[in-house]
């Protein structure tokens, strides 16, 4: 069954690539998986960020990174705490510099539509 989703939380495989959460448990049939999982640090309770879905998932555990295929990340379940990264033009200097380049934009000389409009009586500035 491919990942599931509830209201506690998601297999590792449904996060995108930078967001973060805890482990809330580790459940495969492969006993074996759980025990690698186990000597990796990602037991209830560590933190979990996943790096890199493509073209294998790539985790933070514990300072460490780890490379794990499909099915290990389907035995992770997580509860997210932290989404992906907001862009960075997000950032007050960012919303600050897309605010002055519009406000550059609206004061960009008359175009020749814009001239046809206006009264004659009016003297257009190039």
């Amino acid at each position: 069954m491919p990942g599931r989703f509830t209201v506690s939380g998601s297999t590792l495989s449904l996060l995108n690539a930078g967001e973060r959460g805890v482990v809330t448990r580790v459940t495969s049939a492969d006993r074996r998986m759980v025990q690698k999982l186990l000597a990796m640090g990602v037991v209830p309770g560590t933190m979990v960020t996943l790096e890199q879905r493509s073209p294998r998932y790539r985790i933070k555990v514990n300072e460490h990174q780890f490379i794990i295929g499909y099915d290990t990340a389907q035995a992770i379940y997580v509860r997210l705490t932290e989404t992906f990264p907001a862009p960075r033009f997000w950032s007050l200097p960012g919303l600050v510099q897309i605010t002055t380049n519009w406000l550059k934009c609206l004061a960009l000389k008359p175009t020749h539509s814009t001239l046809q409009h206006q009264a004659p009586s009016q003297s257009v500035v190039p």
